[in-house]
């Protein structure tokens, strides 16, 4: 007969190895455990390798709290392209998983299984001795030969790293859900694009956190938290915030870059402190599309560098009840746009803090002018 408990999601039901490391749950109701040989965070990173090679296609891994290193190894959630394993901790800050694994060509440090995969209550950090070491702590590569994963879901992780964070490049489609997941890099938090030409990503972000603070270690000075290149990412009631790029060929802090696919926003803050040429809270480019709704985005610019709020130099861009702010040294710009549309409606800015034709929308059925904008409620 089947019971209440029967139906609990795995780890929510009691589990008959409480000081095992790591555990494996199959079917709701078959549990083994995996213990580290030493006390060591080498020997509990060995212990989830060990449970990973007994997993088959619907298990779930409960790891339990501390820090365990992989070493150089990786996750592969996967099995191989074969299935999907659930990975979940005992909390965001709690259990920690780390991995020196690099270069991004080997493949992401947990990479997603095939179909629903669910990642909860962990920290991932690319902790890598290596300073220009490019490294992807979740997500999939297929240049490695990684499989595309559908509908994954991640809750409570915080991403660690001094490249990449949340890492997706693939030429099939991949979806995603993210929920109050944090990420703290030094390059993109988020980095979305094909090796070349590819599909339409789906990713969804509900209540995250994204903090990118440079300079990264390979000297380009490029310090982003959301880099798109394609499909459709959206973020709900989310927080990004890019600060020191740094120095170097291209060089550029901005919060939010949409080179291409589009980038929609709902709620949230946006905030960008920089020091080199190209500090923007928001920039869109050629082939991008770009919505806010409800945003704030303040740009800072430092060392006699003019900031800009948001730059659209093609593409297609909207601000609708939103906020836009530059200030620091230089001379800062509120709204620039060299190419495509920018269109505002009931936004809040700085006329006089403008470069480009900006096309004002409705506002409560009213089409505004510039100058009335700078009256409106914050």
């Amino acid at each position: 007969m089947t019971t209440a408990s029967d139906r609990q999601p795995a780890h929510l039901r009691e589990n008959p190895y409480p000081k095992a490391d790591v555990v494996l749950v199959r079917d709701n109701h078959w549990f083994e455990g995996f213990n580290a040989y030493n006390d060591t965070d080498a020997d509990r990173g060995d212990a989830i390798t060990r449970a990973l090679a007994a997993c088959q296609d619907g298990d779930t891994l409960l790891v339990g709290y501390g820090v365990f290193d992989l070493g150089t190894n990786r996750i592969d959630l996967s099995l191989g392209g074969t299935g999907t394993v659930h990975l979940v901790g005992m909390g965001q800050r709690l259990t920690e998983i780390r991995s020196q694994s690099y270069p991004l060509a080997l493949g992401s440090i947990i990479h997603l299984g095939l179909v629903n995969c669910e990642v909860a209550n962990l920290t991932v950090n690319a902790n890598s001795t290596v300073n220009t070491a490019f490294q992807a702590p979740i997500g999939v590569n297929s240049v490695a030969g990684e499989s595309a994963f559908t509908n994954a879901v991640l809750r409570s992780v915080r991403i660690l790293g001094g490249s990449d964070g949340l890492y997706v490049s693939h030429t099939s489609a991949c979806s995603l859900s993210a929920f109050n997941v944090e990420g703290y890099t030094k390059y993109d938090v988020v980095a979305v694009f094909p090796p070349s030409t590819g599909p339409n990503h789906t990713l969804g972000f509900y209540n995250c956190r994204f903090r990118c603070v440079g300079p990264n270690g390979t000297g380009n000075g490029q310090t982003r938290c959301i880099n798109s290149r394609i499909g459709t990412s959206r973020f709900f009631g989310c927080e990004f915030y890019a600060e020191n790029g740094g120095a170097g060929t291209g060089a550029e802090t901005i919060a939010i870059t949409v080179n291409g696919g589009n980038v929609e926003v709902y709620g949230g803050s946006i905030a960008v402190n920089g020091d080199n040429t190209n500090t923007r809270g928001v920039k869109v480019g050629t082939t991008g599309t770009f919505l806010g709704v409800g945003v704030s985005i303040n740009a800072v610019g430092t060392n006699s560098v003019s900031a800009n709020g948001f730059i659209l130099t093609g593409g297609t861009a909207e601000l609708v009840s939103s906020r836009v702010v530059s200030s620091g040294t230089g001379t800062p710009l509120d709204l620039v746009r060299s190419g495509g549309t920018l269109t505002v409606s009931g936004t809040k800015y700085d006329g006089t803090k403008t470069s480009g034709t900006i096309t004002q929308g409705l506002w409560q059925g009213v089409t505004p002018t510039a100058a009335g904008l700078n009256t409106l409620s914050t």
